[in-house]
Formats: structure tokens, C-alpha cells, sequence
């Protein structure tokens, strides 16, 4: 090799060996375009944790119209007693009610279905009580829609029927002869309109007696469905006696109305949310629930904010979170059967549509991303995010009571539609729904040569509507269903917080 190619290899080898031993010489200036850009658009993301005040108020006007039926009462150590009532209407179950000729009415009763019942004690689910059905005094109306709204003086206290309820599946209760026949002295426009109907006739108030003093226990019952029915004899075109029985619905959801009315006597355990206490009491209906009073809640954050220099005007939430632990009860059933499954801050604000105050979950439940207050058995806690409403709260001029925050349970609720296409030529449904078409149907006995396996007609019309489903779900306070149960308080050692996630905008 001659000496010039040696050299040549040898200037090469330093070179690559230069570029892996030493550092480089050109530096990088990550600060490069600093001075372009203002500082207050700088932004910082920050953590922070904040003790919250929690107290404990009663619920005692909640929402209470349904289409379930519940009564029956409870008494336990921590809440003492639970009574629940209904209210409900009476209304024709066919609007073609006929009585015939010469009605005469046989019997009358009221059969009741039952669902499921509500005990927290061993051995309550077969214990008797006694059932009595009054006769309301005044028509009810779409503003009893409150467990306050229906009080002892809206029903007549003399029972029109009476029963012992126990766990059966089915009650039956007598009527009084002399109340039903006022259902027969009925005009023909009265059975033909629902309002005129529910404007001459009361409809019904269900109670049930209280547990013996002493005892701690009793049943909640909920029934399916209730309903009146009236055996009639009448004449027909032929003059010939005829047997007939006529139903009436009570408290019907689509034709009519049905109002729970809920007592207790845990208002005696409120707190303001400044106390020391080192539990706090959830009670399902409209008993005793964890309380954030709203004005607390940003003076603590205002103090948190004049405490570490950070201007709330400049900050902005996004995310902030609830935390509410609470302590294994020593047994995994307490918490299945008894507690909320989950808790989520409601407000109790003026509905604009009708006027009536009403407690409404904040509509951050429907954001997706966000929890949604579910109990967590691994970290013993609830934890609901609730940014839009601590960014409310900071920037708001001024906090009012409809500010204020109660913690209930809420309950979840799918609407489901199917559309439908009157496109018959639509490739799906011609190919696939068509009786006549190749790929399936009664053509071809429902036959699918292509995937090999029977298909008929009304499988493909089972895919066409599920390929055509679609689904909404709504978020409602839960005040059908009696949970019990208990968090952490301000005075324990895992206590409420307040967890933040904001950006701080401009210089630190």
C-alpha cells in the first residue's frame, strides 16, 4: 500500500475516533425565543390539597314522585325511625270502561305486587304489619311532587281498606262497598278523561304502623304494581246477568300520579360543616346527608390561596376532586347491602320548567372523563370530580344557598331508541332482512349459505335494530332507594380533602 493511501486511513481513523471520545461543540440554547414570548402566557401546572369542612343536613325535601311503590318503616340505632307513604291517583286502566245495565257491584279489592323488601335487621323479612289505606281528601296535582308535599291533614283518617303485609309475593286488600261504588257513580266523561277523572275521584294514601318501641328493626316494602278491581253484575242486550270485572290503576306513570311521603327522625343529627366529628352519616330518601356549605368552601380556598401567594384570578382548575374516605365496617356485606354504591354532589336549585326546587346532581356527571363518584373498596372512598363547579365557585361574584352542596347517591337511568328506515331498499335491510333475498329469510328457509348457519327472518331484523339502537343516559338523585351508610369526618385522621389540578397563568 502506498504511504499516501496510509495516511489517508489513518487522517480517517482520527476523525471518526474524534467524533465518539469528544463532546461536541455546538451547545443547545433551550431558552432560545424566551424574550419573543410574554410571561403571562407562561404556564405552570400545580398540585394542591385542601381540608374540606363537611357537616351533615337533612334532605327533608326531596323530589319523591314515582312510578315505584314503597311503605312500611324502619328503626335503627344511628337514624331511629324511617317511615314511607304513598300517594297516588285512581284512574281507569281503559278508557272504553263500561258498567252496563243495572250495575250492581259484588266486591272490591286492591291486589298489590310485590318486588322486593328492605330489612337491616336478621330475621325482618317475614315480620307482619299492618297495612291501612285512606282515602285522599284533595285531588292530587303535578305540584305534589316533593315527600313534603302531601302532609296527615290531605287524607281522610278513616281506612277504606286494610291488610296485614308480610313478604308474600301478592296482597289482596278488601275495599270498603261504600267508597268503591263512588268509582261506578262515574260519568261517561269522567272514565273517558283522565283529568276529570282524578279531579272528582282523590285516589288513595297506603301507611303502615310503626315498630313496636323499643325494637330496633322493621320492613320496607316495593311494590310493582297496584290496582283496584271491581266486580260488577250487570244486564246485557239480551237482559241476561253478567259478571264483569273493572280495574283501575293506581298512581299509573303514564295516566296518573304517585308521591312518596318520607319521615325521619335523623334531622336530630345535623352539623355545621364546622365541627370536629369524626364520622358523618349518609341516610337514603330524605334523611341525614354530608353537607358542604358553598361560602365555607371558598373562604377555604381563599385562605389556601393568600397562604401559598397564588392569585386566584390568574389560576385556572383543571381538575379538582372530591375525596371522602370512610373505614371498613368489618364486613363486606354491610358495604354491598347497605351502603351508597355511590355519591355525587347534588345542588337544590328552582326548576325553571315548573318552578319547583328540586335536588339535581351537578352536570359534570355527564362528562365521561370524569368520575362519577362510585364507591372505591380498594382505596375505601368516593371520589367525585368536580372541576366545573370549584371553577364556578372561585370565579363567582357572589355564593348563594343554591350553591350549596349535598352528597346522594345517584341513580342511573338508559333510554334506549331504535330508528327506523323506510327505505326498503336500504343494502342492509334488502339484502340481509328481505324474506326473498338469497343470503337468508323464508325464501330459503332461513338458510345462510354464506355464513353457514340458520338465519331467519327474525334474526336479521334483531341485527337491523341493533345495528339501529342507540342509547341516552340520564343522571337522577336517588330517592326510591333506602341506603345507610357513613364517611370519614372533619376530626379523622383520613378526613374530606379537596384535591386540586390547575395552571397557573404568567410568572410564578
Amino acid at each position: 500500500m502506498s504511504l499516501s493511501k496510509i495516511e489517508s486511513a489513518l487522517g480517517f481513523l482520527v476523525l471518526l475516533l474524534s467524533v465518539f471520545i469528544f463532546p461536541s461543540c455546538i451547545e443547545t440554547n433551550y431558552t432560545l425565543g424566551d424574550a419573543l414570548v410574554p410571561t403571562s402566557n407562561n404556564l405552570y401546572v400545580e398540585t394542591a390539597t385542601l381540608d374540606l369542612q363537611v357537616g351533615m343536613k337533612s334532605s327533608a325535601d326531596i323530589q319523591s314522585s314515582s312510578y315505584y311503590y314503597a311503605m312500611g318503616s324502619v328503626v335503627s340505632e344511628q337514624f331511629g325511625l324511617t317511615t314511607v307513604d304513598l300517594a297516588a291517583t285512581i284512574t281507569p286502566s281503559d278508557t272504553g270502561i263500561k258498567f252496563g245495565t243495572d250495575p250492581k257491584l259484588i266486591d272490591a279489592y286492591i291486589i298489590m305486587i310485590l318486588d322486593n323488601v328492605k330489612t337491616f335487621n336478621p330475621g325482618q323479612d317475614n315480620i307482619t304489619q299492618n297495612l291501612y289505606i285512606y282515602p285522599m281528601a284533595r285531588p292530587m296535582d303535578t305540584t305534589m311532587v316533593t315527600c313534603s308535599s302531601v302532609s296527615e291533614k290531605d287524607y281522610i283518617h278513616e281506612p277504606v281498606g286494610r291488610a296485614l303485609l308480610t313478604s308474600k309475593d301478592t296482597v289482596i286488600v278488601p275495599l270498603d262497598i261504600e267508597w268503591a261504588k263512588k268509582l261506578m257513580a262515574s260519568t261517561r266523561a269522567e272514565l273517558d278523561s283522565i283529568d276529570l277523572f282524578i279531579k272528582k275521584h282523590n285516589g288513595l294514601y297506603f301507611t303502615t304502623d310503626d315498630p313496636i318501641e323499643g325494637i330496633v328493626g322493621g320492613r320496607l316494602n316495593n311494590f310493582l304494581s297496584i290496582d283496584v278491581y271491581l266486580e260488577i253484575s250487570s244486564l246485557n242486550k239480551q237482559n241476561l246477568r253478567r259478571d264483569t270485572t273493572i280495574t283501575f290503576n293506581v298512581g299509573n306513570i303514564y295516566r296518573g300520579l304517585s308521591t312518596q311521603v318520607f319521615t325521619h327522625s335523623s334531622k336530630s343529627l345535623e352539623l355545621d360543616p364546622d365541627n370536629n366529628a369524626e364520622v358523618l352519616y349518609y341516610e337514603g330518601l330524605a334523611g341525614i346527608k354530608p353537607f358542604i356549605d358553598a361560602k365555607m368552601l371558598r373562604r377555604s380556598i381563599e385562605n389556601w390561596a393568600e397562604a401559598n401567594n397564588v392569585d386566584l384570578s390568574r389560576i385556572l382548575i383543571t381538575r379538582a376532586t372530591f375525596e371522602f374516605p370512610y373505614e371498613y365496617p368489618g364486613d363486606f356485606k354491610v358495604v354491598d347491602n347497605y351502603y351508597p354504591q355511590g355519591l355525587y354532589p347534588a345542588v337544590y336549585s328552582t326548576d325553571t320548567t315548573d318552578n319547583i326546587k328540586r335536588y339535581t346532581l351537578l352536570g359534570s356527571i355527564y362528562d365521561e372523563t370524569y368520575n362519577k363518584g362510585d364507591i372505591n373498596r380498594s382505596l375505601l372512598c368516593y371520589r367525585p370530580d368536580v372541576t366545573y363547579y370549584i371553577h364556578s365557585i372561585i370565579n363567582k361574584e357572589k355564593i348563594v344557598e343554591e350553591d350549596n352542596i349535598w352528597l346522594i347517591a345517584p341513580f342511573q337511568y338508559v333510554e334506549t331508541s331504535t330508528s327506523s328506515s323506510s327505505n326498503y331498499y336500504d343494502p342492509y335491510m334488502y339484502n340481509m332482512y328481505n324474506p326473498y333475498s338469497y343470503y337468508g329469510g323464508y325464501g330459503y328457509y332461513g338458510y345462510n349459505s354464506y355464513n353457514n348457519y340458520y338465519n331467519n327472518y327474525y334474526y336479521y331484523q334483531s341485527l337491523y335494530n341493533m345495528a339501529n339502537t342507540s342509547s341516552t343516559t340520564y343522571y337522577y338523585v336517588d330517592y326510591m332507594n333506602y341506603a345507610i351508610g357513613q364517611i370519614n369526618g372533619n376530626g379523622a385522621k383520613r378526613h374530606p380533602q379537596l384535591h386540586l389540578t390547575y395552571v397557573l397563568l404568567g410568572d410564578k
